[in-house]
Formats: C-alpha cells, sequence, structure tokens
C-alpha cells in the first residue's frame, strides 16, 4: 500500500471514530443497557408471578377459573404490552447503533497501515523533533507579533482617544467662536442700531438747528435791509431838512441883513430926529412916527432873531435826530454783523459736525458690515481684494482696520490650517499604522502557514501513535500530549491575534485502546 493511501486510510478511520464520539455515546449506551437490564428483570418479576397465577388458575375449579379467566387474561395483556415495548426499546437502540457503525470504516486496515507507519517511527520522531525545534521558533516569533499586536492597538487607542479629543476640541472652540461672533455680531447690531439712532437725532438736531439758523440769519438779514432802508430814509429826509433848513437859514440871514440893515438905518434916522428934536417941536410927530417905526422894525428883527433862533434849535434838533439816527444805524449794523458772525460761526460748526459725523457712504458702508455680520455662519468667504487706493495710497494715510468678517475668515483659515496639520498627523499615525498591519497580516499568513504544517505534523504522529506497539505507547503518547498542548498553546495565541482567523490546529486523539 502506497503512503498517500494509508495515510487517506489512517485520516477516515480518525476522522469516522473523531466524529462518532465513542466515549461520549458511552453513557447514552450505558443507560440504554441498564434500561435493558431493568427492563429484563422487570420481565423475570412478572413472568414468575404470571406463572404463579396460571399455576392458581390452574388449581382453580371450572366456576372459579371462569371468574379469575378476565384478570389472567389482563395479566397475559400486560405482560405482552412490556414484551412489545422492550422488543420496541431494543430494536430501536439496535437500529441506532447499527446507523452509526454502518459507515465505519474497516479498522483493521488502518492498523496495518499504521504498523508499517511504525517503521517509520525513528524518522518520524527526527522530523518532529525539527518541527518543535521550528515550533519553538514559531513562539518568539508569535511573541514579536503579539507585541507588535499589542504596540498596534495601543496606536489605534491613542488615535482614536485623539481624534475624539480633536473632535470635542474643535466642536468646543466651534462653539466657543460662534457664542464670541454671536455676542460680537448681537453687539455689533447694538451698537450700530444706537449709532444709527444716535445719527438719525443727531442729524434732525442739526438740521432744525441750521433751519433755526438759517430762520435766524434771515431775519437778521431782514432787520439789517430794514434797518439800512429805514436809516437812508431817516438820512434822506434829514438832509432834505437840513437843505430846507438851510434855505430857510439863509433867508432868514438875509431878511436879518435887511433888517440890520433898515434897522440901522432907522436908528439913523432917530438919532437925525433926536438931534432934530432940539431945533424945534415940529419935528416931534415925525421923530415919534420913526420912534414907532424903529419900535416896530426892532420888534420885527426880535421876532426875527426869535424865529432864527428856533430854526437854529430844530435844526440842531435835526442834526442831533440824523446823529442819534446814524448811531443808531451804526450799532445795528454792528449788532446785525455780529449776530451774522455769530450765525456763521454756529454754521461753520454744525458743517465741522456734519463733517465729522459719518457720511452718507459710511452709514451705508456700516449697514453693509452689519448684513455681512448677520450672513456670516462660520463658512470660508473669499479674501477681500485689496483696492487701488489702499495700494496707491501714502504712507502718511493710517492703515484701515480689518472688517469683522475679515477676522472671522482669519480665524477660520487658522483653525483649518490647525486641522489640516492635526490630520497630516493623523494620517501619518494611520500610515504607521497600515504598515503594522501589514506586518501583523504577513506574520498571521506565516502563523496559518506554520499551523497547517503542524496540523499535518500531528496527524502524522496521530497516526504514527495509533500503529505503534504498546511498549513504547507511554513514550508517543506522552509526546503526543506535549505536541497537542503546544498546538492548543498555539491556537491560543492565534485566536489572541485574530479571533476569526483563529482554528482549531488538531483534534486530540483518542487512545485506540479505549
Amino acid at each position: 500500500m502506497e503512503p498517500s493511501a494509508q495515510d487517506e486510510v489512517i485520516r477516515s478511520a480518525r476522522d469516522f471514530w473523531s466524529g462518532f464520539d465513542l466515549d461520549g455515546r458511552r453513557a447514552a449506551l450505558d443507560s440504554q443497557g441498564l434500561e435493558l437490564q431493568e427492563a429484563h428483570r422487570r420481565t423475570m418479576t412478572s413472568r414468575k408471578a404470571l406463572q404463579e397465577a396460571t399455576r392458581a388458575f390452574k388449581a382453580q375449579g371450572e366456576t372459579e377459573q371462569v371468574a379469575s379467566l378476565g384478570p389472567l387474561l389482563k395479566q397475559y395483556q400486560k405482560e405482552v404490552d412490556t414484551l412489545t415495548r422492550r422488543a420496541r426499546a431494543a430494536d430501536s437502540a439496535f437500529l441506532s447503533l447499527y446507523k452509526a457503525l454502518y459507515e465505519a470504516p474497516d479498522p483493521s486496515q488502518a492498523l496495518d497501515a499504521a504498523l508499517a507507519l511504525a517503521a517509520d517511527k525513528p524518522a518520524v520522531k527526527e522530523a518532529s523533533r525539527a518541527e518543535l525545534e521550528e515550533l519553538e521558533d514559531l513562539r518568539e516569533e508569535i511573541s514579536t507579533l503579539k507585541n507588535q499586536d499589542v504596540t498596534v492597538r495601543k496606536l489605534e487607542a491613542e488615535l482614536e482617544q485623539w481624534r475624539s479629543d480633536m473632535d470635542a476640541r474643535v466642536a468646543q472652540q466651534v462653539e466657543q467662536r460662534e457664542a464670541e461672533m454671536q455676542s460680537l455680531l448681537q453687539s455689533r447690531m447694538m451698537e450700530v442700531a444706537d449709532r444709527e439712532r444716535a445719527s438719525d437725532d443727531r442729524l434732525a438736531s442739526m438740521r432744525t438747528q441750521l433751519e433755526q439758523s438759517k430762520a435766524v440769519a434771515d431775519q437778521a438779514e431782514r432787520r439789517v435791509f430794514e434797518a439800512e432802508r429805514r436809516a437812508e430814509e431817516a438820512i434822506a429826509a434829514a438832509r432834505t431838512e437840513q437843505a430846507l433848513l438851510a434855505a430857510d437859514e439863509e433867508s432868514l440871514e438875509a431878511t436879518q441883513l435887511a433888517l440890520r440893515s433898515e434897522n440901522e438905518s432907522l436908528r439913523r434916522r432917530l438919532k437925525d430926529v433926536e438931534e432934530a428934536q432940539r431945533y424945534g417941536e415940529d419935528l416931534h410927530a415925525g421923530s415919534r412916527g420913526a420912534r414907532q417905526d424903529a419900535a416896530s422894525s426892532e420888534m420885527e428883527l426880535a421876532q426875527l432873531m426869535n424865529v432864527v433862533a428856533a430854526e437854529r434849535n430844530a435844526k440842531e434838533q435835526y442834526r442831533l435826530q440824523v446823529e442819534n439816527l446814524q448811531s443808531i444805524m451804526k450799532s445795528e449794523q454792528t449788532r446785525t454783523a455780529e449776530a451774522a458772525a455769530a450765525n456763521e460761526a454756529r454754521l461753520k460748526e454744525l458743517e465741522k459736525e456734519i463733517d465729522a459725523r459719518p457720511s452718507t457712504e459710511e452709514f451705508t458702508k456700516m449697514r453693509q458690515e452689519l448684513q455681512l455680520l448677520r450672513q456670516v455662519e462660520f463658512n470660508v468667504l473669499p479674501e477681500a481684494e485689496p483696492s487701488a487706493d489702499s495700494l496707491n495710497g501714502s504712507g502718511d494715510i493710517p492703515a484701515v482696520a480689518p472688517s469683522p468678517e475679515q477676522l472671522l475668515i482669519r480665524k477660520l483659515r487658522k483653525l483649518e490650517g490647525e486641522m489640516l496639520a492635526h490630520k497630516r498627523r493623523s494620517e501619518a499615525a494611520e500610515g504607521q499604522v497600515s504598515s503594522l498591519s501589514e506586518e501583523v497580516k504577513q506574520l498571521k499568513q506565516l502563523a496559518e502557514e506554520r499551523r497547517i504544517l503542524i496540523g499535518r505534523l500531528e496527524d502524522d504522529l496521530s497516526a504514527a501513535s495509533n500503529s505503534s506497539s504498546h511498549t513504547h505507547g507511554g513514550a508517543l503518547h506522552a509526546s503526543k500530549a506535549k505536541r497537542s498542548e503546544e498546538a492548543e498553546a498555539l491556537e491560543g495565541i492565534l485566536a489572541e491575534e485574530d479571533p476569526q482567523a483563529a482554528k482549531p490546529i488538531s483534534s486530540p486523539v483518542k487512545d485506540p485502546n479505549q
């Protein structure tokens, strides 16, 4: 018989009897044997009782036999039923055992093949020793593999912990940034709303003040024009009246000169009359008339002098009134000029204040910033391109402060940079883990190959042990048990490395003597 055929015969016999599980069936077979023995004992007891009942039935008379025939038949029927059940149980036990042993191979062929293999026992022992040495080396490799696997698991646990920490940290930072941006947005919105209300109020107040100032300026201008008109009219009237007074004064002066000349002539006449009075009474009437004329002339002259004095007083009053009107006009002009200057200064101050306050463009820009803050939801926005004014501006112009959305974009990009760095480190760690996993996979494949080889050696040793003599049975069983323990230890290590890939290395070899 060829070695392969011998191996096949031994393997088939071992596989069958290993699957037959004779030790496991012993309890069932023992139970069946005890049941059969108990049934046989009960049958013997009932048979003796039936024999005694039959003897008693035969010893009775006919009338008594007729009366006891029914119970006797029941005993016989009960015995028949018991025997039937016993036969069925025996048949069932026999058939179950027969079915289990129907396909059993002939153990003599396996024993012959084992005896043939026993001749090769020294070579098998030598090969077994070499395999044991190789198994020891494999144990060392597996221990190294186990250490590497522990390292890989530790790295995987650290990586998972790092990932969870990073996720928690990123989530916390995002929540913190979101809360900060929400508070900043609320504060900016409130500030912008307050500034908007204040600007509206101040703008309305400034417009009211400007309108009032314009009204005051218009009123002052109208008053100035009215005062100038009145002053010009008063000056014109005063000048006209002064001209009339001058004409009257000239006429009065001419009249006064005429009256003076007439008075002088009358005085001369009166003097002549007084001189002539000394020489005659004839001249008395003429002198009286001359005196009367002189008295009337003096009275007229006095009246004219009074009129001239009155005219002079009126002229002086008109002059004083004109001077008063001129002074009033000058004071009114001065006051109006001061009011106009004050209004002009107030207008300039209001214009400066308006220039200092936000313009319409700035207010629109502020609204746009507020709209941007409302639209930003922690998404990456495009970087704002610098304007030409900022690029071409001189160094004296101060740099414009970054807008809130630019600050938010910078923060988000910084977080993205940190995330990319962490991702790169994570990818590097994953690369190391994958390389270690590949090494573990290769070592597992090597261990699987060694396990298959050990299984074959175990099969060979089992076949050799089945065919060995009883003299070498003890040593061979000890060596086989030792190798089985080593195989089980190797299987346990493989199970720790990969529970799914771990398979039984070999089944325990049944002792053919059992």
